[in-house]
């Protein structure tokens, strides 16, 4: 009941929350069902709490379908298949992210991600060759080590919801989207580390990701301390983002930097027009 509760909250706090259901069901498949009979009860603990935050959403919410603007997220005009291309795209750069977080922005939107209409794109085949290397890997290691497949499994489950492949959500890309699914990131690199503990190379390697992450971690923090830092900052990470240069020079225009502030107003009409 508490953890039902505990699941209730999360929806409430945020939608994609509701990923978090079927990785409990994964997790039962992966690691066996202790009680077959206490987890009937407990999936239908966390259906009633599901159906309970479906009717406040539906009270709260009704039929009103907002339209997604295209300067957040480019794909809302594009057809079916650029929207999967696009968001394959999208996926290979959270998991290059993920491994070496440089280039860290706080806006991706138009254009600074351009719509993909080929599937001869780099990132795109990256993305479909480590999906199915993921995979293989996974099922090859699953008696000795299922705790891979179990990784690469549940981090596509919580991605699915606001990953832009079943539908257009409000932003093309955002890092806070990748929070829950870097749960499994972090599992299996520590279970890497784990598996080869007595090496001293593993050693070695674990104080290497914990200074370099911590590095980037204080420098990044910088970007935060205050406005105007951190609309810079995003300018420099969003070239060609409509949206970055506007803010910019919004700030900059409030600033009494009228000069500056109409160079990046410019640049943000010559993005997009309209």
């Amino acid at each position: 009941g508490r953890v039902g509760l505990c699941y209730f909250l999360a929806l409430c706090s945020k939608e994609s929350a509701i990923g978090f259901l079927p990785l409990v069901v994964w997790t039962d498949v992966c690691f066996g069902f202790k009680d077959k009979r206490q987890t009937i009860i407990s999936y239908g603990i966390y259906a009633c709490f599901l159906a309970l935050w479906l009717g406040l959403r539906s009270v709260a919410v009704g039929d009103v379908v907002q339209a997604v603007p295209a300067l957040d997220n480019p794909i809302v005009a594009a057809s079916i298949w650029e929207q999967i291309l696009t968001a394959a795209r999208v996926q290979f750069d959270y998991l290059k992210l993920l491994v070496i977080p440089v280039g860290l922005s706080t806006d991706y939107s138009y254009q600074q991600i351009p719509v993909v209409s080929t599937w001869m794109n780099g990132r795109v085949l990256g993305f479909v060759a480590l999906m199915l290397g993921g995979v293989v890997l996974g099922f090859g290691l699953r008696k000795r080590h299922r705790v891979v497949l179990y990784c690469m499994v549940g981090y596509g489950i919580l991605f699915v919801p606001t990953s832009n492949f079943i539908l257009p959500i409000g932003t093309i890309m955002a890092e806070r989207l990748v929070y829950s699914p870097s749960l499994f990131f972090c599992l299996l690199l520590g279970y890497g580390l784990w598996s080869v503990s007595r090496s001293r190379l593993a050693w070695f390697t674990m104080c290497v990701i914990l200074v370099f992450y911590s590095g980037l971690t204080l420098a990044r923090n910088r970007t935060w301390s205050q406005e105007d830092i951190f609309f810079e900052t995003q300018v420099q990470s969003a070239p060609a983002s409509a949206k970055a240069h506007y803010n910019l020079g919004r700030i900059q225009q409030a600033a009494g930097l009228s000069d500056d502030a109409l160079d990046h107003y410019e640049q943000a009409v010559e993005i997009k027009a309209d």
